[in-house]
């Protein structure tokens, strides 16, 4: 075989490989658009999410409603997800989820529920007890009498561990139906504590009365982690704990 004709055949087999592989890059392209178009047009589900008014965090005063929601916006942004938030009194929270037709909740199952996954979305909250009459920092633990005392706490359908704690500490629960309003009775007089945190009364501060001056204790009823339990009997409870766990 002449030179000139080796050189023409293997440049011939060298342009078909040249322009087999650039089909199949081509192919692979094309179907991997044809993927992520089907995933931004397909349908979104519905989840409706379940919280109590407690802002900053959860509110139905701000149309993001709160930064827990928007938290979870961002966790599931890549999700084919549409959700609703359903801002509700926290004893009809508490009951909805009792009766087990939930899919997600900020709101908490009672302890030792094993039927949701809880996925953390952000920083640990701090909740403790706030006075409108103490110093800043105040004792929680051996210092402040609370005999006899008021304390302003979230209506529950049930009363719960957290309850027992402050009624062993001789304190006589009164039940509101949120953060706002048991600061509001705390700066009232009606009761000499409320339950809060940091952020909570910051909010107050900020969006209600800038001149309520509290002191909170100097440690926590209880510590919190924001984040959002999720059913697991729930329909669309593989599709959220996916894109929860990926997006965390």
């Amino acid at each position: 075989m002449r030179i000139r004709d080796f050189l023409y055949t293997h440049l011939k087999k060298a342009d078909f490989h040249e322009r087999t592989l650039a089909f199949k890059l081509s192919s692979a392209a094309i179907l991997v658009s044809s993927f992520a178009l089907n995933a931004n047009t397909q349908p979104k589900q519905n989840v409706t999410v379940i919280a109590v008014e407690y802002p900053p965090f959860t509110t139905a005063l701000q149309e993001s409603n709160g930064v827990a929601f928007e938290l979870l916006r961002s966790a599931l942004k890549q999700a084919p997800i549409e959700l609703s938030a359903d801002i509700v009194p926290p004893a009809r929270a508490q009951r909805t989820i009792a009766q087990g037709d939930w899919c997600a909740s900020f709101y908490p199952p009672k302890q030792g529920d094993l039927g949701s996954d809880f996925v953390p979305l952000g920083e640990t909250i701090d909740i403790t007890l706030v006075s409108a009459t103490l110093q800043p920092n105040f004792k929680l633990y051996g210092g402040v009498p609370f005999t006899n005392k008021k304390v302003a706490v979230l209506r529950p359908s049930k009363e719960g561990e957290l309850h027992q704690q402050l009624i062993q500490r001789g304190l006589e629960l009164v039940f509101v139906e949120s953060i706002y309003q048991g600061l509001e009775m705390l700066k009232k007089g009606r009761v000499n504590f409320a339950m809060g945190d940091k952020y909570s009364v910051a909010s107050y501060q900020q969006n209600m009365d800038p001149t309520l001056e509290v002191a909170l204790a100097d440690a926590p009823l209880m510590s919190m982690p924001i984040g959002i339990f999720v059913n697991k009997d729930c329909e669309t409870y593989s599709v959220l704990k996916l894109h929860l766990d990926a997006g965390n």
